[in-house]
């Protein structure tokens, strides 16, 4: 069977709800983007899947440990 796959992703983002943005913090750059566009994109199309996660760096042993 022929599948199409469309998939948006952004790394090291913030979502701001009162501006209605996802600002996304590139090494270089910073990009922001309107929520309602990226959402719009999606409006009524049937069979999504929607994901948000969270990614941290989990501290080292040595960490936090300053005696």
């Amino acid at each position: 069977m022929a599948q199409i796959n469309k998939t948006l992703v952004f790394k090291n983002a913030t979502i701001d709800m009162q501006d209605k943005t996802i600002t996304e913090f590139l090494k270089d750059e910073t990009k922001v983007y309107k929520l309602d566009d990226v959402l719009n994109d999606w409006n009524k199309v049937d069979g999504i899947t929607f994901s948000i996660k969270q990614v941290d760096d989990l501290p080292t042993s040595d960490e936090g440990n300053e005696e």
